[in-house]
């Protein structure tokens, strides 16, 4: 436990701590609109660690949120390696939204649009304090999106509560949805519910010409 803690403190002072930028494409024109930042960990040998372990490891030690924090800052100060214009998404989960320090440092970032994306690894306890939170990033014009739709705690109960701006399809949905009938119902009817209440849906891991073509046509 000790050691990794020690670990995870050492990832927290930015030392094996870094950010991947994972462009987010407009699926009609093909320009990228936007990017997603996603943490990445190394030990002290230079060998990659698992990012999911490393936040669930943190979590578990009472060091979650310093973590997400320092993954949060990171990426803020990573944002001049995107084109003017192309707004950023930054992971976040519910407890942090609770806190305060994450809203002061998005409202401070003024520099291009953000999206704070719920991650679903995180049952939310709250919705009534998570909604304030959210109300208030709203006011600085920050969008929020809800992570990995149809899998883990985004469920649709949870869209409903949230009322996201964005709306991301969970990787299980969209892989080999050209070849599954009912994936592509579910997606549609995703669709479908995204235009009515005025949100954009965005499909992840998306890995060949046909997946792209059936998600275009949906």
């Amino acid at each position: 436990r000790e050691r990794l803690a020690g670990r995870i403190q050492r990832l927290i002072g930015g030392d094996g701590l870094a950010v991947a930028l994972q462009p987010i494409v407009d699926l009609a024109s093909g320009d990228i609109v936007g990017a997603e930042a996603l943490a990445r960990f190394t030990d002290a040998d230079g060998r990659t660690i698992a990012t999911e372990d490393c936040f669930l490891d943190a979590h578990a030690l009472g060091l979650g949120t310093e973590l997400e924090l320092a993954a949060v800052r990171l990426a803020l100060a990573s944002h001049d390696r995107l084109p003017e214009g192309l707004y950023l998404a930054l992971n976040t989960s519910p407890t942090l939204l609770a806190g305060d320090d994450l809203i002061g440092m998005l409202a401070a970032h003024d520099r291009r649009p953000l999206v704070v994306e719920l991650t679903e690894h995180h049952a939310v306890e709250d919705y009534f304090a998570l909604g304030r939170s959210l109300d208030e990033l709203r006011t600085y014009g920050i969008r929020v999106a809800i992570d990995d739709v149809g899998s883990g705690f985004a469920s649709f109960r949870h869209v409903t509560r949230v009322n996201p701006e964005i709306l991301k399809l969970d990787r299980s949905l969209v892989c080999g949805i050209d070849d599954d009938p009912v994936r592509q119902s579910l997606a549609a009817a995703i669709v479908a519910f995204a235009a009515d209440v005025g949100a954009v849906v965005v499909s992840e891991g998306i890995e060949s010409e046909s997946e792209l073509a059936c998600l275009r046509g949906l």
